[in-house]
């Protein structure tokens, strides 16, 4: 071979080494950066709750009845109207003796007149409902939550009123259950400022302890036979981290396996993998 198909024939090989370079380089894949929401997670001392629905009642409630028969004469009060013990509530027509009179035996608000002047009524039966100004919640819970609340021993309580919040006390725990619910009666004290019509329903909750760790709403715990979320790492790289759920709480769980400061992906969880590149925004900010 000479010289001169020598220099052409490795002319012709480096051209076609250089080519095959270019097209390698050309199919390689670019890599996709997708946008991710994260949530940034601190620990932190979230409430132990347990809530139910009460209704409010009366520290008291007392039907009022005349001890003989006869026709009503003067009805004193109307309903809603607040009374002094020692009040004339309603009279007997036609009649002195001093058990035709009704008298209020608390102070209180009258909750219901039943009869009007001239209703013929019947000793004993009630004419009109005298109930105290204190109110009280009453709320039916499990025999599990009721062993939960007397161990705990002072819940902090409140109370959603109408989207008012009202801090409660505890009064009483009745041991002995409903017969068609078999829930237990727990009574919580409303402060003497209190005027919610009887029966008005309201939300009852009770705080019993406040414990120290990592908690993450339930949803975003992802599971593929193990539990797990991903995080964002420094260099903007999802990792896999594993979870140990500790305790369940409403919608929030405590978990092991998360530090603080993480990153975990809220929104794309589902749509990435780990190692791969992503952009994260924080959930706050969107």
């Amino acid at each position: 071979m000479t010289s001169r198909v020598r220099i052409i024939f490795i002319a012709i090989m480096v051209v076609l080494l250089l080519t095959g370079c270019v097209k390698e380089e050309a199919v390689k894949p670019v890599e996709k950066i997708r946008q991710v929401s994260v949530e940034t997670i601190h620990k932190e001392a979230y409430k132990e709750t347990i809530s139910y629905t009460g209704f409010v009642s009366a520290r008291q409630i007392l039907p009022m009845s005349f001890q003989q028969n006869g026709i009503v004469g003067e009805v004193k009060v109307a309903e809603g109207q607040n009374v002094k013990a020692g009040d004339v509530l309603m009279t007997l027509k036609n009649s002195t003796d001093p058990s035709a009179t009704i008298y209020a035996s608390i102070d209180g608000v009258i909750s219901e007149v039943i009869n009007r002047a001239g209703d013929v009524i019947g000793a004993g039966y009630p004419v009109l409902i005298l109930r105290s100004s204190e109110q009280i919640v009453q709320v039916g819970v499990t025999d599990v939550d009721l062993v939960r609340i007397e161990k705990f021993g002072n819940p902090v309580i409140s109370i959603n009123l109408d989207e008012k919040i009202f801090e409660a006390k505890l009064e009483d725990i009745n041991k002995i259950p409903d017969e068609s619910s078999r829930t237990y009666t727990v009574t919580v004290a409303l402060d003497n400022k209190s005027d919610y019509l009887i029966g008005k329903l309201g939300k009852v909750s009770f705080e019993l302890a406040r414990i120290n760790g990592i908690w993450l709403p339930i949803n975003h715990v992802q599971n593929d036979g193990e539990d797990y979320v991903y995080i964002v790492n420094s260099e903007n790289r999802v990792e896999r981290r594993n979870l140990i759920l500790k305790q369940i709480n409403n919608d929030m769980v405590r978990v092991e396996g998360l530090e603080d400061g993480n990153r975990v992906i809220t929104i794309g969880n589902s749509i990435v993998k780990e190692g791969q590149q992503v952009t994260a925004r924080e959930a706050s900010n969107e």
